[in-house]
C-alpha cells in the first residue's frame, strides 16, 4: 500500500498527489521504514518534496508518542521483585538494572501483591518502593534506571506522560547586597530511559503559583545577560544525554508574610526531543568527498573519511538543518549521541571507538570527526552508517504540585 501511495505522490492530478500524501501521513510512523531512501534514483523531484513533507509530519506524531507515558498492567496477588521488573522492562522498554550487590548491599527477591492495570511508569517503581523499600538511583550515567536498597522518600512529587517531577528543596533568602528576596525551588526532573529529551524550558507565563491563603506567587525569569533576557527570559535546562534525570531551578517572589504553604504549583512544561531518525549511508569510503544525502530538515555530508595514522580512520561529518529548527541552539549537546558506525556487505558493525570531537559550529551547521581505531580489515570492508533525528518536536506536558511546605 505504501508502494502505491508513493506512486501516486507523482499522479498527473494536484487533487491526487494530495490525497496520497494525506493517506501516508494517515497511516502513521509505522510506514517510515518502508518508504523509499530520500536519494532512490528513480524519485521524481515532486515525489521528493512530498516524501519530505510526510517525513516531517510524521516525526511531529512520533514526538508526541515518546512523551506519553509507559504504561504498565499486571495483576497478581504475590510477584516476586525480579518477575516484577521483568514485565515492566517488557511492557515499557525501559532498562532496568540492579545495582545493590555493586553498592554492597543485600540482593533479596521479595513478593508482594500488584494491581495494575495501564498504571505509568513511575508511579509503578514508587509503589513498588512503598512496599519493597527496594528504590531505584539515577545518576548511573547510563540511560537506565538502577534499583538499589532505599526507604521511600516523601517528596512533593508529580507525574507529567513519561516524565516524574520531585521537589527536593525550597530555599527562602535574601541578598542584603541588593534587597532583593526570594524563594527557590529545586526540582530533579526524571524521564523513562526511552526518552531522549534534549531541553526542558516553563516560559513564566505558564507556571502559576498559590499560597495557602489562595495569594499568587509571582515567578522570576532566571538571571541571564540582557540580551538574552529580550527573547523570553524562560526557565530552561538542558540534558546531559547519558543521563535519565536533570535539576531544573524555578525561583518565586518571597511568598507574602502568614503563608505557610504553596498550595498550588502547576504549570506547563515544554519539552525538545528529537524524532524521525534517519539513517544514512555512505559507500566508497576511500573516494568519498563532500557526499550530501538530505532527509526531512536535515542533511548529512560525508566531508571525508581517511585514515589518520596506520590503523586511525576519521569520518568528517557535517550536519546541516534548515534555518527555522531549534537543534543548533547553543545549550544543545543532542549531536553527540547520534549513531555513526562501519557496517561490512554481512551486516557486522564497527563502532567509532576512539571517540568524536566537534570541528565546526554555526548557526545551523554542526561538524564532527568521529575516529575508529584497529578496525579489522580494509576501509573498502566497509561502509560508514550514520544515524540522526530530521526533526526536532517541542511538546508540551502539564503538571501539578500541592500543599508544598514553605520553610
Amino acid at each position: 500500500k505504501v508502494a502505491e501511495l508513493v506512486k501516486g505522490l507523482d499522479a498527473s492530478k494536484a487533487t491526487e498527489r494530495q490525497a496520497a500524501q494525506a493517506e501516508l501521513v494517515k497511516l502513521g510512523p509505522d510506514v517510515l521504514p518502508h518508504l523509499p531512501k530520500p536519494d532512490a534514483g528513480d524519485l521524481s523531484a515532486e515525489q521528493r518534496r512530498r516524501l519530505g513533507e510526510v517525513r516531517a509530519a510524521l516525526g511531529q506524531v512520533s514526538g508526541k508518542a515518546s512523551l506519553a507515558a509507559s504504561k504498565i498492567t499486571l495483576s497478581a496477588k504475590g510477584v516476586t521483585l525480579s518477575d516484577a521488573i521483568a514485565a515492566i522492562q517488557r511492557q515499557s522498554g525501559n532498562q532496568i538494572v540492579d545495582l545493590r550487590e555493586e553498592f554492597g548491599q543485600e540482593v533479596t527477591n521479595p513478593e508482594f501483591p500488584a494491581e495494575w492495570k495501564d498504571k505509568p511508569f513511575w508511579e509503578v517503581l514508587d509503589e513498588i518502593t512503598t512496599k519493597t523499600n527496594i528504590g531505584y538511583y539515577l545518576h548511573t550515567g547510563e540511560r537506565q534506571v538502577g534499583l538499589v536498597m532505599q526507604p521511600p522518600m516523601s517528596l512533593p512529587t508529580a507525574y507529567a506522560g513519561p516524565l516524574r517531577i520531585a521537589l527536593q528543596q525550597v530555599v527562602r533568602r535574601i541578598s542584603f547586597e541588593n534587597g532583593q528576596k526570594e524563594c527557590v525551588l529545586q526540582f530533579e526532573f526524571a524521564w523513562e530511559p526511552r526518552v531522549r529529551p534534549i531541553l526542558f524550558e516553563i516560559k513564566p507565563e505558564n507556571l502559576e503559583v498559590v499560597d495557602d491563603q489562595d495569594r499568587k506567587i509571582s515567578v522570576e525569569s532566571e538571571r541571564m545577560p540582557a540580551a538574552e533576557e529580550e527573547e523570553g527570559g524562560s526557565l530552561k535546562s538542558a540534558v546531559d544525554g547519558s543521563m535519565i534525570r536533570t535539576d531544573f531551578i524555578i525561583r518565586l517572589a518571597q511568598p507574602n508574610k502568614g503563608a505557610e504553604k504553596i498550595k498550588s504549583l502547576k504549570g506547563k512544561l515544554d519539552v525538545l526531543v528529537p524524532a524521525n531518525i534517519q539513517t544514512f549511508e555512505f559507500d566508497a569510503l576511500a573516494k568519498a568527498k563532500d557526499v550530501k544525502k538530505q532527509s526531512g530538515n536535515v542533511t548529512v555530508i560525508l566531508e571525508k573519511f581517511k585514515e589518520l595514522e596506520p590503523g586511525l580512520w576519521a569520518a568528517e561529518v557535517l550536519l546541516q538543518f534548515d534555518s527555522k529548527s531549534e537543534a543548533f541552539e547553543s545549550y544543545e549537546t543532542w549531536f553527540y549521541d547520534n549513531e555513526a558506525f562501519l557496517q561490512r556487505a554481512d551486516g557486522t558493525r564497527f563502532g567509532n571507538n576512539a571517540g568524536q570531537t566537534l570541528t565546526e559550529s554555526d548557526e545551523g551547521r554542526i561538524g564532527i570527526q568521529y575516529r575508529f581505531v584497529d578496525a579489522p580489515g580494509k576501509m573498502a570492508d566497509y561502509k560508514f552508517v550514520y544515524k540522526t533525528p530530521s526533526t526536532i518536536v517541542r511538546e508540551s506536558v502539564s503538571f501539578e504540585l500541592k500543599d508544598i511546605e514553605l520553610p
